[in-house]
């Protein structure tokens, strides 16, 4: 029997990552590719959506290999994912249909609440 090296699967070679939440004013505009539903977290299961990237002022990132995050340069129509959005984005994204083309500005956070962490808000507009 032939013999073939089996590795981890953990980790993937996943899409860069779009951190929306970077600063306040950060925008993205990519066409709305796909959802994996259902992703474990250390938060409960999450959603990821690809985009197929247009423009954006917002970092795009990869996962070094000490843990961290590196900014990795990107071409328009290259895929980047949104992974594990907060939850006002998440209700938002999944009133987009896939080929969509979305734009989305991160406006800052809600006031605080006792008690809750505030809530992190954004502008969401199909633009074709």
């Amino acid at each position: 029997m032939a013999s073939r090296k089996i590795i981890s699967n953990k980790g993937g070679d996943y899409p860069p990552t779009v951190k929306i939440t970077a600063a306040p004013g950060v925008s993205f505009v990519g066409k709305y590719l796909a959802i994996r539903d259902g992703i474990k977290t250390q938060y409960g299961p999450k959603a990821v959506y690809q985009f197929a990237i247009q423009d954006t002022t917002a970092p795009i990132v990869r996962r070094a290999q000490n843990g961290g995050f590196v900014e990795v340069n990107v071409n328009v129509g290259d895929t980047v994912e949104i992974f594990s959005p907060p939850s006002v984005l998440d209700g938002m994204l999944r009133q987009v249909v896939v080929g969509e083309t979305v734009k989305i500005v991160y406006t800052g956070l809600a006031p605080k609440k006792p008690g809750k962490n505030p809530a992190y808000l954004f502008d969401v507009e199909v633009i074709a």
